[in-house]
């Protein structure tokens, strides 16, 4: 199949200067047909890591801490969790292009595994027996990081309203009142769209065949 050009559209909100700012960037792939919805979350979760400084400092460090979980204090154990994540995509893509495990730049992603091994780091290995445990929970296990996520997805535009949010995509994945999803929005500061209140309300519980709570 013929290689098209896919394009993915991010925006982030500075933490400096005018709070209504916004930075929008465009990232092109060249892709053998169209892209799975694991590779979207994985371009995004790289660009949120790339582009980490450029957010507001208590954002910043609330992703951090989604992204490590309770490996966020370790150095050694940070670079472990790094490690397997760059190695889980780099299998992917490996095995979606036919690629060997063996190739020279396939092995060459194992150098800082390796430099653990030679210098016996248990630290490191220790954060590597912790990560995976937290990589095998579900696709999406930290409500926070998917959020900051969604939100630079969609360019920081109100895309959905909260129960738009939870219906559609959070309850996928979390059990969470559409009141505590708002109050965390709200918290994170990640933008949606008001949704139908008083009697409209109701009726659209109704609609969507869910009461309110």
């Amino acid at each position: 199949m013929k290689e098209k050009s896919t394009e993915f559209n991010f925006a982030i909100k500075p933490g400096k200067g005018d709070p209504k700012r916004i930075l929008r960037f465009t990232m092109t792939f060249e892709l053998d047909g169209p892209p799975t919805e694991r590779l979207k979350r994985q371009v995004i979760e790289i660009f949120t890591r790339g582009f980490l400084r450029y957010l507001p400092r208590e954002s910043a460090e609330k992703y951090e801490r989604a992204y490590y979980g309770n490996l966020l204090h370790s150095e050694k154990k940070r670079r472990a969790m790094d490690f397997l994540r760059m190695w889980n995509h780099n299998l992917r893509s490996a095995k979606k292009d036919g690629q060997m495990r063996g190739g020279r730049k396939f092995l060459a992603r194992l150098e800082p595994f390796i430099e653990a091994l030679d210098r016996s780091d248990a630290d490191f290995f220790q954060g590597l027996a912790k990560a995976m445990q937290i990589l095998k929970e579900p696709r999406i296990s930290n409500l926070d990081k998917w959020l900051f996520e969604y939100a630079i997805e969609n360019r920081w535009i109100k895309t959905h309203t909260v129960r738009e949010l939870n219906e559609q995509f959070v309850s996928k994945f979390r059990a969470i009142s559409d009141e505590k999803l708002r109050d965390k929005c709200n918290k994170l500061g990640i933008p949606f769209k008001e949704g139908p209140r008083g009697k409209a309300a109701e009726r659209y519980g109704t609609i969507t065949g869910r009461k309110l709570k």
